[in-house]
């Protein structure tokens, strides 16, 4: 849950121990979920960075990604970043053991905080032969705001149907 990673690691800055210790928890709680689990280490802005991506198959050539940042700007860093996490490792647990038709991809990225660089090294090294129907980002999950917790968005003229985006605000 997001107080134990925040207090297991409350320095998850970039390149950070607790970073790192934060990577290697996702990690084995995925691979323990059944995720087919990969860590790949890079470097951006001369700090060593660490993103976490797990998969589990599905019935067809589509994916769907689940990111969330791992890294800190500050410490402590509850509200975002450990929150982000933990509602990554939930969505996780709520796919344990179930057959989807698309491919779950669910990646913990570093590097947030210097220019999103994880999210730009996860992109480079999507899966080619892979098309991607969706990829949503979970950010400052447990920061308090009001207003639409989503936000509808295309790189071009189609759009996710209403009824999509209607589960998704209810759930």
């Amino acid at each position: 849950d997001m107080r134990d990673i925040a207090r297991g690691a409350p320095d998850r800055r970039p390149g950070s121990i607790g970073n790192q210790r934060t990577a290697a928890r996702v990690a084995e709680d995925l691979a323990a979920l059944g995720f087919r689990t990969e860590i790949d280490r890079f470097r951006a802005e001369s700090t060593s960075l660490v993103n976490v991506v797990a998969r589990r198959g599905g019935g067809s050539g589509s994916q769907v990604l689940v990111i969330a940042a791992r890294d800190a700007d500050s410490i402590p860093d509850a509200s975002t970043s450990a929150a982000d996490t933990a509602a990554l490792l939930e969505i996780a647990r709520v796919f344990e053991g179930k057959v989807a038709q698309k491919t779950l991809v669910l990646a913990s990225v570093d590097g947030s905080t210097l220019g999103d660089a994880g999210v730009r090294r996860l992109a480079e090294r999507l899966e080619s032969g892979s098309r991607t129907d969706a990829a949503l980002v979970l950010s400052n999950m447990a920061a308090g705001r009001e207003g639409p917790l989503l936000l509808a968005w295309s790189n071009d003229d189609k759009r996710g149907g209403i009824g999509l985006q209607r589960t998704a605000l209810a759930s």
